[in-house]
Protein backbone atom coordinates (compact mmCIF):
# COMPACT_ATOMS: atom_id res chain seq x y z
CA UNK A 1 0.00 0.00 0.00
CA UNK A 2 1.63 3.32 -1.04
CA UNK A 3 2.03 5.45 1.79
CA UNK A 4 -0.15 8.11 0.60
CA UNK A 5 -3.65 5.76 -0.17
CA UNK A 6 -5.61 6.73 2.86
CA UNK A 7 -7.19 4.18 5.23
CA UNK A 8 -10.42 4.34 6.71
CA UNK A 9 -8.36 4.47 10.38
CA UNK A 10 -6.76 7.65 9.03
CA UNK A 11 -10.26 8.99 8.41
CA UNK A 12 -11.39 8.18 11.72
CA UNK A 13 -8.61 9.45 13.60
CA UNK A 14 -10.14 12.84 14.02
CA UNK A 15 -13.28 11.69 14.85
CA UNK A 16 -11.77 10.39 18.15
CA UNK A 17 -11.78 6.60 17.05
CA UNK A 18 -9.32 3.94 18.56
CA UNK A 19 -8.16 1.16 15.69
CA UNK A 20 -7.20 -2.27 15.44
CA UNK A 21 -6.16 -4.10 12.37
CA UNK A 22 -6.85 -7.75 12.74
CA UNK A 23 -5.54 -11.09 10.50
CA UNK A 24 -4.14 -10.96 7.40
CA UNK A 25 -2.71 -7.42 6.06
CA UNK A 26 -0.35 -7.91 2.88
CA UNK A 27 -0.33 -4.49 2.08
CA UNK A 28 3.20 -5.07 1.92
CA UNK A 29 3.96 -5.12 5.64
CA UNK A 30 7.59 -5.00 5.25
CA UNK A 31 7.62 -2.04 2.97
CA UNK A 32 8.45 1.21 4.49
CA UNK A 33 5.16 3.28 5.37
CA UNK A 34 3.08 0.05 4.71
CA UNK A 35 2.70 -1.63 7.89
CA UNK A 36 -1.18 -1.03 9.38
CA UNK A 37 0.45 1.22 11.79
CA UNK A 38 1.82 3.44 9.25
CA UNK A 39 -1.69 3.80 7.91
CA UNK A 40 -3.30 4.96 10.93
CA UNK A 41 -4.24 1.40 12.76
CA UNK A 42 -3.12 2.15 16.50
CA UNK A 43 -2.38 -1.71 16.58
CA UNK A 44 -2.09 -4.78 14.57
CA UNK A 45 -2.09 -8.32 15.40
CA UNK A 46 -2.13 -10.90 12.63
CA UNK A 47 -0.41 -12.70 10.08
CA UNK A 48 1.22 -10.30 7.82
CA UNK A 49 0.93 -12.40 4.64
CA UNK A 50 -0.04 -15.24 3.00
CA UNK A 51 0.37 -18.03 5.82
CA UNK A 52 3.96 -20.20 5.31
CA UNK A 53 5.33 -17.47 3.11
CA UNK A 54 8.94 -19.08 2.94
CA UNK A 55 10.17 -15.81 1.83
CA UNK A 56 9.21 -14.12 4.63
CA UNK A 57 10.78 -14.17 8.32
CA UNK A 58 6.94 -14.14 9.71
CA UNK A 59 5.79 -16.82 7.18
CA UNK A 60 4.15 -19.12 9.85
CA UNK A 61 3.92 -16.00 12.68
CA UNK A 62 1.56 -13.72 14.46
CA UNK A 63 2.81 -9.93 14.79
CA UNK A 64 1.77 -8.12 17.40
CA UNK A 65 2.27 -4.50 16.37
CA UNK A 66 5.49 -4.63 15.24
CA UNK A 67 7.14 -7.59 16.58
CA UNK A 68 6.83 -11.35 15.96
CA UNK A 69 5.11 -12.90 19.12
CA UNK A 70 5.02 -16.80 18.33
CA UNK A 71 4.90 -19.12 15.09
CA UNK A 72 1.36 -20.52 15.01
CA UNK A 73 -0.49 -23.78 13.23
CA UNK A 74 -3.11 -22.22 10.42
CA UNK A 75 -5.37 -24.08 12.50
CA UNK A 76 -5.41 -21.67 15.56
CA UNK A 77 -5.48 -18.77 13.44
CA UNK A 78 -9.28 -18.17 13.70
CA UNK A 79 -9.71 -18.45 17.23
CA UNK A 80 -6.73 -16.45 17.85
CA UNK A 81 -8.02 -13.93 15.78
CA UNK A 82 -11.69 -13.98 17.62
CA UNK A 83 -9.89 -14.00 21.10
CA UNK A 84 -8.04 -11.24 19.73
CA UNK A 85 -11.19 -9.14 18.96
CA UNK A 86 -12.97 -9.90 21.73
CA UNK A 87 -10.24 -9.15 24.13
CA UNK A 88 -9.94 -5.67 22.51
CA UNK A 89 -13.77 -4.76 22.58
CA UNK A 90 -13.38 -5.77 26.35
CA UNK A 91 -11.12 -3.15 26.81
CA UNK A 92 -12.67 -0.09 25.28
CA UNK A 93 -13.77 2.98 26.87
CA UNK A 94 -18.09 3.02 26.34
CA UNK A 95 -16.84 6.66 25.80
CA UNK A 96 -14.71 6.38 22.94
CA UNK A 97 -15.88 4.55 19.44
CA UNK A 98 -14.03 2.44 18.02
CA UNK A 99 -12.90 0.64 14.38
CA UNK A 100 -12.01 -3.02 14.12
CA UNK A 101 -10.79 -4.14 10.66
CA UNK A 102 -10.24 -7.88 10.67
CA UNK A 103 -9.53 -10.19 7.80
CA UNK A 104 -9.30 -13.98 7.77
CA UNK A 105 -6.66 -15.76 6.94
CA UNK A 106 -8.07 -17.62 3.71
CA UNK A 107 -5.66 -19.82 2.15
CA UNK A 108 -5.62 -20.27 -1.70
CA UNK A 109 -5.10 -23.96 -1.02
CA UNK A 110 -4.95 -24.85 2.81
CA UNK A 111 -7.97 -25.49 4.12
CA UNK A 112 -7.97 -26.48 7.58
CA UNK A 113 -10.47 -26.08 10.28
CA UNK A 114 -9.53 -26.61 13.38
CA UNK A 115 -9.44 -29.94 15.26
CA UNK A 116 -13.30 -28.64 17.01
CA UNK A 117 -14.60 -27.66 13.63
CA UNK A 118 -13.53 -30.86 11.23
CA UNK A 119 -16.87 -32.51 10.45
CA UNK A 120 -19.16 -29.80 12.13
CA UNK A 121 -20.97 -29.05 9.08
CA UNK A 122 -21.73 -32.62 7.78
CA UNK A 123 -21.09 -30.61 4.04
CA UNK A 124 -17.53 -31.22 3.80
CA UNK A 125 -14.06 -29.89 4.79
CA UNK A 126 -14.32 -26.63 3.10
CA UNK A 127 -17.93 -25.86 4.02
CA UNK A 128 -16.43 -26.75 8.10
CA UNK A 129 -13.98 -24.15 6.92
CA UNK A 130 -16.04 -21.28 6.26
CA UNK A 131 -18.36 -22.18 9.03
CA UNK A 132 -15.66 -21.30 11.33
CA UNK A 133 -14.76 -17.83 10.35
CA UNK A 134 -18.38 -16.53 12.05
CA UNK A 135 -17.89 -18.51 14.88
CA UNK A 136 -17.23 -16.74 18.49
CA UNK A 137 -19.21 -17.58 20.97
CA UNK A 138 -17.75 -14.49 22.84
CA UNK A 139 -18.63 -12.16 20.52
CA UNK A 140 -22.21 -11.48 21.08
CA UNK A 141 -21.49 -11.75 24.63
CA UNK A 142 -18.69 -8.93 24.81
CA UNK A 143 -20.69 -6.42 22.01
CA UNK A 144 -23.71 -6.51 24.48
CA UNK A 145 -21.54 -5.93 27.71
CA UNK A 146 -19.43 -3.28 25.59
CA UNK A 147 -22.67 -1.43 24.45
CA UNK A 148 -22.19 -2.45 21.42
CA UNK A 149 -24.67 -3.45 18.68
CA UNK A 150 -23.27 -4.76 15.14
CA UNK A 151 -25.18 -4.45 12.45
CA UNK A 152 -26.57 -7.72 10.70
Amino acid sequence: MHPDEITFAELLKPAGYRTFAVGKWHLGFNVEGAHPMDQGFDSYYGCPHNYGDQSQATGQALVRDREIEKEVSFQELTQSYNREVVNFIERQSKEQPFFIYMVHQIAHSLILPSQDFKGSTNKGIYADFVSERGFSPRHDSCCGSAGVHPRP
